[in-house]
């Protein structure tokens, strides 16, 4: 199985280094870790210390960024299956082990019984199956306003390859509908390597709170920032 990270060229140096060492830590190799990162130019160099896949891309598509990179770049990884991640998550050294619990010829894996924010495993199949309908939904905001608007139209439609699915997904799921609700010292506490502890400096330090949620059934946690309606979508870390 191969790991997808979504990120974007103005924050994924705050988020690279603890979700990927974290990757790492739960044994997952790091030729099978893809980092596609939006919103950069044709010059844009990224960071890469860990010696992951990180791939520039121009447009911006938040959550779909890394999958409409691999679906329409599959033959460059040629795995059965694949993992979507936002960069905005941590996990745990069990994660690599509960994610790969797939039944053979399953198509496609929601993270929840519910909306799951696009994350879960899509077989090669249905990324082939979907190159046409990935590849329609590039961005690229280029004001704030622009920004915001994308990023509406992506919650209005989220999780819209799982939606197309009706028969797998939901009902197979990876951790249910339960998740326990964390704070970053009790993360402080999980996690002691610098390269994490550096980033609970970061979201101490941030304008957006985030709700930090956790489930032992995958060894998962999410940072979520958009957990309800606002005026406006908190973008960024």
């Amino acid at each position: 199985m191969k790991y997808i990270i979504s990120s974007n060229i103005n924050y994924y140096e705050n988020t690279y280094k603890p979700l990927v060492t974290s990757l790492i830590d739960s044994g997952i190799e790091t030729e099978d870790i893809i980092m596609v990162v939006g919103g950069c130019t044709e010059d844009s160099l990224l960071k890469n210390v860990l010696g992951i896949n990180i791939i520039p891309v121009l447009y911006n598509s938040f959550d779909l960024t890394g999958l409409i990179y691999v679906a329409e770049n599959s033959e460059k990884f040629l795995d059965t299956n694949y993992f979507l991640l936002h960069d905005t998550c941590l996990v745990g050294p069990n994660f690599k082990k509960l994610s790969q619990e797939v039944e053979v010829d399953t198509p496609i894996r929601t993270l929840r019984e519910g909306i799951s924010m696009n994350i879960g495993m899509y077989s090669l199949q249905t990324l082939n199956e979907n190159i046409e309908n990935l590849s329609k939904l590039k961005y690229y905001p280029q004001t704030p306003e622009e920004l915001q608007q994308v990023k509406e139209l992506f919650v209005i439609n989220e999780d819209i390859i799982f939606k197309l699915y009706g028969d797998y997904c939901y009902r197979n799921n990876y951790i249910g509908t339960h998740s326990d609700i964390l704070t970053v010292p009790e993360l402080r506490d999980r996690f002691k390597k610098d390269a994490y502890q550096e980033y609970f400096n970061t979201l101490e330090n941030s304008t957006i709170t985030r709700q930090i949620g956790y489930s032992s059934l995958l060894d998962f946690y999410k940072f979520q920032a958009n957990w309800k309606w606002g005026n406006g979508w908190k973008i960024g870390v």
